[in-house]
């Protein structure tokens, strides 16, 4: 990262200067999480033709924080965990959160990055997670204004760290709201990939 002398010339003989923003042969890609709060599979992510990248885990628990497998009790949702896991190492950049329309609720959104847990099991070792929403109500989210983070510099997340048991590059996006609220909107992650 940083300036570059490229020793190239243009047309005109003159020196030509670059910057660098990523790795040689890394490139931007955006991909959207599209999530329904209270449903079950209430996450979905597409490649480039239109299916399903696999690459999304969606539950929600009820008060008891115990997991809803049927639809005919979706209407007891309290919380919706999603863990995206990229098959790749990937550099963050920031994020984009966009809604039709705020929920008339408190819909508390947190974000942890890193080694997150398989969901429903213990927290996340220490060390190999970050918390890059520790708590965001959407409720106060105007959708004309729509929700825009930088980080300012990439975020380099690897597929696996040394020391580390299980895969450093996941999102964990965790929402909290009340029994049954269903909102919808989409999640766009900012990065460079190989």
């Amino acid at each position: 990262m940083g300036v570059h002398i490229i020793p190239d010339k243009d047309k005109s003989g003159r020196q030509v200067i670059r910057t660098a923003a990523t790795e040689k042969g890394w490139s931007y890609s955006i991909p959207e999480i599209e999530i329904t709060t209270s449903k079950l599979n209430g996450a979905l992510q597409f490649d480039h033709e239109g299916n399903s990248t696999g690459h999304i885990i969606c539950k929600i628990y009820d008060v008891n924080d115990a997991e809803i497998t049927q639809q005919a009790n979706e209407g007891n949702a309290v919380k919706t965990e999603i863990i995206w896991s990229p098959p790749t190492d990937h550099e963050i950049l920031g994020g984009k959160l966009h809604m039709p329309s705020a929920p008339s609720v408190d819909v508390r959104m947190t974000v942890t990055g890193g080694m997150v847990d398989d969901i429903g099991s213990d927290p996340v070792a220490a060390g190999f997670a970050k918390a890059f929403i520790p708590s965001m109500n959407l409720k106060y989210i105007k959708p004309e204004l729509q929700m825009d983070t930088d980080g300012r510099a990439s975020k380099f997340m690897a597929l696996t760290t040394e020391g580390a048991p299980h895969p450093t590059n996941k999102f964990k996006i965790t929402l909290r709201y009340p029994q049954g609220t269903v909102h919808e909107f989409g999640i766009l992650f900012e990065r460079f990939i190989q």
